[in-house]
């Protein structure tokens, strides 16, 4: 923004206050365009911001809806496998011979909710909608941390497979132990699946427009990430 002295040579307070008025108005006018572009930017960002994490939220339900029914397989297959050894360890053998064991993650994604942090939309947004994409996110995270322990789980159980053969040979101290395995991969498998139930109903509340309601599962049940 420039301003420019007057074309002509000021030779009385009425002249001095018109260029004063002159200046002052063209400076509100131009304060007034710039606050105008900067509004219409802002909401622009924002209703950009607030689509891209509803897509992003409706894209991570059906995600989730497919991820159920793997985990529900993943957790048979678990059961299997500690039928397997607990046949070894009551009776010896085991008519339980195609055993299979499978792991999967669901590819939920939260950058857009990382993205309109990083650009500054959130603070721009009413705070009632940054607080209800918090809660689901948060929900998010607690589910990623039940998953966590899934996988640390799944992996002390493949070792099942690995030996299955051997297995006849194992003293029963030794099949207990072995049992263990895909037994904490059940139960971490049950828990995820219970995280993953609320995190649907958080995904449906919030694209149906209500509260994303506290999480079924007590607080004192979210896993940890082992150090």
């Amino acid at each position: 923004m420039e301003i420019h002295a007057p074309g002509k040579h000021v030779q009385s307070l009425p002249d001095i206050l018109l260029h004063l008025a002159i200046v002052t108005i063209g400076i509100l006018i131009a304060l007034g365009l710039e606050q105008g572009v900067e509004w219409v930017h802002h909401r622009e960002l924002v209703a950009e911001a607030r689509e891209n994490i509803l897509n992003e939220i409706r894209s991570d339900r059906k995600e989730m809806d497919t991820h159920m029914a793997r985990l529900r397989r993943h957790r048979a297959g678990a059961v299997e496998a500690f039928e397997f050894v607990t046949d070894l360890f009551d009776r010896g053998k085991s008519d339980r011979h195609n055993l299979s064991l499978t792991m999967s993650t669901a590819r939920l994604r939260s950058t857009s909710w990382s993205s309109a942090q990083t650009v500054g939309a959130l603070a721009l947004m009413p705070y009632a909608d940054v607080e209800k994409y918090a809660a689901l996110y948060s929900r998010q995270h607690e589910y990623l941390l039940a998953y966590n322990r899934t996988e640390d789980a799944g992996v002390a159980a493949y070792g099942v497979f690995s030996r299955h053969n051997n297995f006849e040979k194992l003293s029963h101290s030794e099949l207990e132990a072995e049992r263990a395995r895909p037994m904490n991969m059940i139960s971490a498998l049950t828990v995820e699946m219970q995280f993953a139930q609320v995190l649907g109903r958080a995904y449906d509340a919030l694209l149906s427009g209500k509260p994303v309601a506290t999480p079924a599962v007590p607080a004192s049940a979210v896993p940890r990430k082992q150090e």
